[in-house]
């Protein structure tokens, strides 16, 4: 039992922290900046009665962009390096389980989620991390969560994908993956909750963590 949870927990990590990682090119920024409409450009020139200029110009929109760009890689390049500690605390925790490593994997997965938090910002344009087709969004970060869809809960000590070796005999990043909500929304198998909820359990209290 033992064995399995913590093949699932590290199949989880590295599930988590792949799907995190994302390109810093700007071609596509570059490339919409250049496709401004002439309207905007004209405004460069325009000016009201008391000479005062109207609206910003196609360079000024271009500095917003890209420093938006720079913000955005930034904040994704901080979180891909705190998930990145949180798996090697992880599978230290996991090659030596103890309170001491248990605590650190913990305060690992609380440092990389206040990094993770800012990236959510940018999860709203159905771009590359939450495209309908191919974003890793719902890999990483999806929730509301049963938890006994992945391990054993109050009421129901034999829940779960850990306690279910008849139909999970190997756990791999493809099985987690195709296991993340099969079958409804909230059977998470991967990302930060999943996670969570493997390194504290159930969240039994009503007043607070």
């Amino acid at each position: 039992m033992r064995q399995h949870f913590r093949r699932l927990l590290a199949v989880a990590a590295l599930v988590g922290v792949g799907a995190s990682a994302c390109s810093d090119d700007k071609n596509g920024v570059d490339a919409a900046v250049s496709s401004i409409a002439d309207p905007v450009s004209n405004a460069d020139t325009a000016t009201t009665a008391s000479g005062i200029p109207v609206g910003p110009s196609v360079e000024q929109f271009a500095d917003v962009a890209l420093t938006y760009a720079d913000a955005v890689s930034a904040s994704y390049e901080a979180s891909i390096a705190s998930a990145n500690a949180m798996q090697k605390a992880i599978d230290a925790f996991l090659a030596d389980p103890d309170d001491a490593s248990l605590g650190a994997a913990r305060k690992a997965w609380l440092t990389a989620r206040d990094d993770y938090g800012p990236t959510e910002a940018f999860r709203l344009y159905g771009g590359p991390i939450d495209n309908a087709e191919s974003g890793p969004e719902g890999q990483i970060n999806a929730w509301p969560m049963d938890e006994a869809y992945v391990d054993y809960v109050e009421g129901a000590p034999a829940a779960g994908i850990i306690n279910n070796p008849t139909e999970f005999p190997a756990i791999t990043v493809d099985v987690l993956t195709s296991a993340n909500e099969a079958g409804g929304e909230t059977n998470i198998s991967t990302g930060w909750h999943a996670i969570e909820f493997l390194l504290w359990g159930q969240d039994l209290s009503a007043s607070g963590p």
